[in-house]
């Protein structure tokens, strides 16, 4: 129970259809810590799940509910590996997706371990997605929510069928509206509560400057360096860190048509970049797999591939595939397919597997 209005209706919806519900709120910042204008901030705040503002009202929701609430304490395990990985991936010249590592690393292995020490059956949150199971292959399939507005499948695509077994989605066959309106009708406070940002721990989306406060003698020691386009250098920039796949502001280059960051070269500290055709792929590859529906694939599969949260998702077939790696085609080129970020391949609503997208090419 994060605090917010989606798993605060989760926790009321399960306890409607008769479980024995425990609310669990993770900690993953220490208050002691703080200084005064971030424990202040951590008072108000409604944008970052683990705020003493979204505890407490964690808190208010299993008291009205009349439901057991543990707050668990990860600052340290959150540190070793959310934040840590994501440093780490910005100062290799890729893109993080925090929200997926948090899911499983943090919230579902945690969520599981606690589960076996109060003898509880299932775990649940107030994800957007739905469950299966399927009776022929014997296996569990998680697939799209019924209003694709807010389908959040593509950040459960970790999960394997270990964890699929004990998980129950309530959410997955209701509207973003439909849920604020069951919380109101039922006098939960959190109702008109705004979502919580997509990184916790960067309220101001301000991730150069994160990294400039986490890792400052590094991120000075990498300094400047050279922009290319069509192989000249044509300009500086304030460090390869500070730039992403795809992006168009901030490049500062003085050219007459629109340009992109097509490539990073971290050891180098070089940012190349290209006009918009320059940075459209249909080939993508990607490592670190979880196979879902199937226990495994064939190349020759067909599917649809997501290569970001957001994606509309795009017509693919799988052209090489084992345990460990995956290259897709796709049918039509793709913008800005970030290294770092995950590849989502579905069939139909169904999740078919996913991955850590290690580079594409034209």
């Amino acid at each position: 129970m994060s605090g917010g209005v989606d798993s605060s209706v989760a926790a009321f919806l399960l306890k409607e259809a008769g479980y024995d519900v425990i609310g669990v709120t993770f900690q993953t910042f220490c208050v002691h810590m703080m200084g005064p204008e971030e424990l202040k901030l951590s008072l108000s705040d409604t944008t970052n799940c683990s705020t003493l503002k979204n505890i407490h009202d964690a808190q208010e929701i299993a008291e009205i509910l009349k439901i057991k609430h543990v707050v668990v304490k990860l600052k340290k395990e959150f540190d070793n590996t959310v934040i840590k990985k994501f440093v780490n991936e910005y100062l290799n010249g890729r893109t993080p997706n925090p929200c997926i590592e948090c899911n499983y690393f943090i919230k579902w292995r945690n969520m599981l371990k606690m589960a076996e020490e109060l003898q509880a059956d299932f775990v649940s949150t107030g994800h957007y997605a739905e469950l299966r199971y399927d009776e022929t292959a014997k296996r569990y399939i998680l697939y799209k929510a019924t209003h694709d507005a807010k389908d959040q499948s593509y950040v459960l695509w970790r999960l394997t069928q270990n964890e699929l077994s004990k998980t129950i989605l309530p959410l997955g066959k209701y509207s973003k509206g439909e849920i604020r309106e069951i919380a109101l009708s039922n006098n939960l406070p959190v109702a008109s509560k705004p979502d919580s940002l997509e990184i916790c721990f960067i309220p101001d989306n301000d991730y150069g400057n994160y990294l400039n406060k986490r890792e400052p003698q590094l991120m000075e020691k990498i300094g400047k360096g050279d922009i290319l386009f069509k192989g000249k250098v044509i300009g500086k920039h304030k460090g390869y860190p500070y730039y992403t796949i795809g992006q168009r502001r901030g490049l500062g280059v003085p050219l007459k048509v629109p340009v992109y960051v097509k490539n990073i070269i971290p050891e180098k500290n070089i940012i190349e970049i290209g006009e918009k055709h320059d940075v459209e792929n249909t080939i993508v590859y990607a490592t670190d797999l979880n196979i879902q529906k199937y226990e495994s694939i064939e190349p020759g599969f067909k599917g649809v591939a997501k290569v970001r949260y957001k994606d509309m998702g795009t017509e693919a077939v799988v052209e090489e595939y084992d345990k460990e790696f995956i290259k897709l085609k796709l049918k039509e080129p793709k913008n800005a397919i970030a290294p770092g970020q995950s590849l989502v391949l579905y069939e139909g609503n169904d999740v078919v597997l996913g991955g850590v997208i290690t580079r594409s090419e034209q």
